[in-house]
């Protein structure tokens, strides 16, 4: 529903938030509520899932958790291209989330495969 929409969207504000104050655990779980209401109300491809993708990988790599992130940030990637295009801010966030992600597994030279 279009109030579970905006719920989705005060998770991923206050995520944001504490992923500022480098609080990464609670962070994440606002950013898995987001995820959780959006894909119950959303289509897999749309772009509300994308970001929130896109936010659950850049805190898991942030969490050191890098190889869980990396699908995530994938499909965050590859929606974000097909949704605004490789010009758009959304998309260059993704990629820079995925960067961060083949880094910490040590397989940088990877990304540029997804560009």
């Amino acid at each position: 529903s279009e109030i579970d929409l905006h719920l989705a969207i005060s998770h991923t504000q206050l995520g944001c938030t504490f992923f500022a104050l480098i609080k990464y655990n609670d962070a994440f779980l606002e950013h898995q509520a987001a995820l959780d209401i959006r894909l119950h109300s959303l289509e897999f491809t749309d772009a509300p899932i994308s970001e929130s993708f896109n936010y659950c990988a850049e805190t898991l790599c942030s969490m050191e958790n890098n190889s869980d992130a990396l699908p995530l940030s994938l499909h965050a990637v590859h929606v974000r291209k097909l949704e605004f295009g490789i010009r758009h801010p959304a998309f260059a966030h993704a990629l820079s989330v995925l960067s961060k992600c083949y880094q910490g597994i040590h397989r940088s030279s990877e990304a540029f495969e997804c560009i």
